[in-house]
């Protein structure tokens, strides 16, 4: 769904780019010249995906969390921080998403001993399965056995992603005891509204298969972002929403299971920033990293990794037990 709207988009703005190069053409081509004009049109177009981004920055910052001294950014950061912003973006929403949603996931070769413990990713909103490819490629290269669950329709109200995460984590589950592994838990990792699936899963269906969490960037009280939306995900993604209240008290998120959330104090989706730590688990801040740049950041896969290491140890004692 998501990735035929992307692709939709681009075509879209291919369509925009070549009507304002003629109109350039038209009206300043007798003046500079009928490339420039031209290829002035198509980088105001191309320029706009930037612009956007530079303004989810500026709102982020005015609405946002301070920026503790020890997150604070020089120049020179904060313009590599925009930069693989805009980079993991146009990876991730721009390419990713739309052509590479079917692609098979990476698996451990056959010369690295597998982990006991499988990964189940869960992507956000306005994205699919295809973000995590990257991520997967570096999980596979540990030893680790995933997949990435394309959530057929994002914009719908939270808890129908529910029956897709049950059969998700049924199917990983099989696919690890096929290859010897003596697996009954799933690890999640998610990202933005992915994490709230994640507590929803917890909370609503049998949460025995579902070992430890980690979340990246996910708004769990909520984002300033979603005020002015009227799409039913967007609407329980709102600071404040009935919807966040009911799962609060529908879940024990720690219990269990080790559960860590890990967000950016320059986080330009998801402010203020701070809603991305959830009480009762290990919180983790960084800063200098975008919302889906956070999908990308070799930090943040360590700090995954990491995460997950006192389970998989655990998992591992039981297996040999």
């Amino acid at each position: 769904m998501v990735a035929r709207l992307l692709k939709l988009l681009w075509i879209a703005l291919l369509l925009a780019a070549a009507g304002a190069a003629w109109t350039s053409i038209h009206f300043l081509g007798s003046r500079v010249g009928p490339w420039a004009a031209g290829l002035l049109a198509v980088f105001v177009v191309a320029a706009l995906h930037p612009a956007a981004i530079a303004a989810q920055f500026i709102g982020s910052r005015v609405a946002g969390d301070a920026v503790p001294e020890s997150f604070q950014l020089s120049w020179w950061q904060a313009v590599k921080t925009y930069d693989a912003e805009i980079d993991a973006s146009m990876r991730g929403l721009w390419f990713a998403t739309p052509f590479l949603a079917h692609r098979v996931a990476a698996k451990p070769s056959p010369d690295i001993a597998l982990r006991a413990l499988p990964i189940l990713f869960i992507h956000g909103y306005l994205c699919n399965r295809a973000v995590w490819l990257s991520f997967i490629e570096d999980a596979a290269a540990r030893g680790y056995l995933c997949e990435a669950v394309t959530l057929p329709n994002p914009f719908a109200p939270i808890e129908t992603q529910l029956p897709t995460i049950d059969r998700a984590i049924d199917d990983l589950l099989a696919t690890a005891r096929a290859a010897g592994l003596d697996a009954s838990r799933v690890a999640i990792v998610a990202h933005s509204m992915g994490g709230l699936v994640a507590r929803s899963a917890i909370a609503h269906l049998d949460a025995s298969r579902i070992g430890p969490v980690v979340t990246l960037g996910t708004p769990h009280h909520g984002t300033l972002t979603a005020r002015f939306g009227s799409i039913p995900s967007v609407v329980q993604m709102r600071r404040g929403s009935p919807w966040l209240a009911e799962l609060a008290t529908h879940e024990s998120v720690a219990k269990d299971r080790s559960f860590t959330s890990v967000f950016s104090y320059h986080d330009d989706i998801v402010y203020p920033q701070t809603t991305g730590a959830l009480e009762g688990t290990r919180q983790v801040a960084i800063g200098g990293c975008g919302h889906v740049a956070l999908l990308y950041d070799r930090r943040v896969r360590a700090i995954v990794f990491e995460s997950l290491a006192p389970s998989q140890a655990a998992s591992e004692g039981l297996a040999a037990s």
